[in-house]
């Protein structure tokens, strides 16, 4: 599969497929420092907005997983 946002959709794409539930927790971890780096490098850019909805929905995907396989509920929602 050819990810059009390999920096971070690789580890997201890690995680989602780890049903391990103790490497899933690090695998989570990967993905969202990298989402959150990626949010940081686009923080003022303006023609990234495909890629901000994307990122965003990856961070909604990483708070579903937590609670769903983990049982971890965060706060922000």
């Amino acid at each position: 599969m050819e990810l059009k946002y390999p920096q971070w959709q690789e580890a997201l794409a890690a995680a989602l497929l780890e049903f391990n539930s103790q490497q899933l927790r690090g695998k989570l971890q990967r993905a969202e420092e990298a989402i959150t780096k990626r949010f940081q490098e686009l923080e003022f850019e303006k023609d990234n907005q495909e890629e901000l909805r994307l990122l965003s929905d990856g961070l909604s995907i990483i708070r579903d997983v937590k609670e769903d396989r983990l049982g971890i509920l965060d706060d922000v929602r």
